[in-house]
């Protein structure tokens, strides 16, 4: 890799006319020099494209705005489209309601050049609209991990590692060579890094905050997260568990047992607190959404006891599912809701 490789920072715009200025500055302001700007752009209800338009005439970086198509609708698309037709050594994911530090840019390329890494990550910081910090997301030390390393840290020592694909340098090679997509056209990340973590044979993760990650009411993760979930959506938390599920197939050590243990509880959490609330579902879909996410995975009795040290608060919730008798489950659902409302 040459000293000064070409990075895409990729942005997909959708109904963000307020913030994608800000966030093209940021870009606009960074102390690297080969960068390209590529934009993807869902039809929204407001003026995006056009403030998008408007404020790229004022950029000294190379820049592509890519019009998806309606039946493209979605981030998870984006990304991908992103994927098949960045033209950059490196990959810098950008949500256009976030903006970066100044230095970010090369202070990723510095070490993944340094330490020929397949991915960079660095830290960030939640903050409200007026830019007031709301809290960090911080790892403690520069890190340096080989694949067999990053697994164990992440899974069995239950280490911080992003989930979220932005703020994350990822090499062009390593993405295409291992076909590293989104599988859903929302709720992305979780399947998305879970392939990166997978199949990187390096990854820095450093200290340093990069990134600043808006939060706003309207944002497409508080509408999935914390208010209404559709039918399709609560079907994502599952089919990314399977995912993980079919990918770990065939294996049954440590880090694997755990992996699709945080797979499971991913899921169960995500179908118990999310999908179980939504007024959208019908309550016998909400049944059997909770009998898909009560599948459990088979913890060997030769890891048993390994598990149980890393994980013993989602080993224990794994026995109460796989023991206890489905109504008995879904009695404590009904009672985890009621004590949320008291």
């Amino acid at each position: 890799m040459h000293s000064n490789p070409k990075v895409t920072v990729a942005i997909p715009v959708y109904n963000t006319e307020p913030y994608v200025a800000k966030c093209l500055n940021s870009v606009f302001n960074q102390d690297y020099n080969n960068i390209e700007i590529l934009i993807t752009y869902d039809i929204s209800s407001d003026n995006s494209l056009q403030t998008t338009i408007d404020v790229l005439k004022n950029s000294t970086f190379p820049y592509r705005i890519i019009e998806k198509k309606e039946e493209d609708k979605g981030l998870g698309k984006a990304r991908n489209i992103i994927i098949d037709n960045f033209q950059g050594d490196y990959l810098f994911f950008l949500d256009c309601d976030d903006y970066i530090e100044p230095l970010t840019i090369s202070l990723l390329v510095k070490e993944a050049i340094a330490n020929d890494a397949d991915v960079v990550g660095a830290s960030h910081r939640s903050v409200d609209e007026n830019g007031n910090i709301i809290t960090l997301f911080q790892y403690d030390r520069k890190r340096i991990f080989d694949n067999v390393m990053l697994r164990h840290y992440i899974y069995v020592e239950n280490g911080y590692y992003s989930v979220y694909a932005w703020n994350k340098l990822y090499k062009s090679s390593f993405l295409k060579e291992n076909n590293i997509r989104c599988i859903h056209n929302i709720i992305d990340d979780a399947a998305f890094s879970f392939s990166v973590i997978k199949n990187n044979n390096k990854i820095v993760l450093l200290p340093e905050i990069t990134l600043n990650y808006l939060i706003r009411s309207s944002s497409i993760t508080n509408a999935v997260m914390y208010k209404d979930v559709s039918i399709a959506t609560a079907n994502n938390f599952l089919d990314i568990r399977d995912f993980i599920y079919s990918s770990n197939m065939g294996k049954n050590d440590l880090i694997t047992n755990c992996s699709n243990l945080d797979a499971f509880v991913f899921s169960y959490i995500s179908t118990v607190r999310n999908s179980y609330k939504s007024v959208s579902i019908p309550y016998q879909d909400k049944i059997k959404l909770c009998k898909s996410a009560f599948i459990t995975p088979e913890i060997p009795l030769t890891n048993f006891f390994k598990v149980l040290k890393s994980k013993k608060t989602s080993l224990m919730l794994l026995l109460a599912v796989k023991v206890l008798p489905f109504r008995i489950n879904m009695l404590l659902v009904k009672l985890y809701h009621k004590i949320k409302r008291v």
